[in-house]
């Protein structure tokens, strides 16, 4: 049973076809790696995935969950690491973290020992008050999935 199964994607920009007639499928406990030049649909594939974009048409399935009927489900089993954080350069990392706990539905009661556990763990405590945006790419990839 394949863990990601995408069929007949398609997704549009205005006036332009951007993913055409996509599908594939990637199984458990194997690494798969999307390679391309800027522009080929990267990122918009990762997006609809993701249901952060929606598709013109086709049929996105995580574990059996269709992203466009239960994207909440769907969003408490993905991680997306997009390129950019513009929309929480502001926050500090450790409200970012915090923002993610609740987001993914950690209980409250565990969302500091969630925050502050992985930080001891990787000994980047001292990052906790720093602003996303004052890390560079590297940093803010790192504490986004560390």
């Amino acid at each position: 049973m394949s863990i990601i199964e995408v069929s007949g994607l398609n997704y549009e920009y205005p006036e332009k076809i951007h993913l055409q007639d996509v599908s594939f499928t990637i199984e458990p406990q194997t690494i798969t790696a999307l390679v391309g030049p800027n522009g080929a649909g990267k990122t918009s594939l990762m997006s609809c995935l993701a249901a952060i974009a929606l598709p013109v048409s086709g049929k996105i399935h995580i574990s059996s969950i269709s992203v466009f009927n239960e994207p909440r489900r769907c969003h408490q089993m993905l991680l997306y690491l997009p390129d950019f954080f513009s929309l929480y350069d502001k926050l500090t990392i450790q409200q970012f973290l915090i923002y993610m706990a609740m987001s993914q539905k950690i209980p409250s009661v565990q969302i500091e020992k969630a925050v502050s556990q992985p930080a001891a763990r990787v000994r980047k405590e001292e990052h906790l008050n720093k602003k996303v945006g004052a890390l560079s790419r590297g940093l803010r990839q790192f504490h986004a999935i560390g």
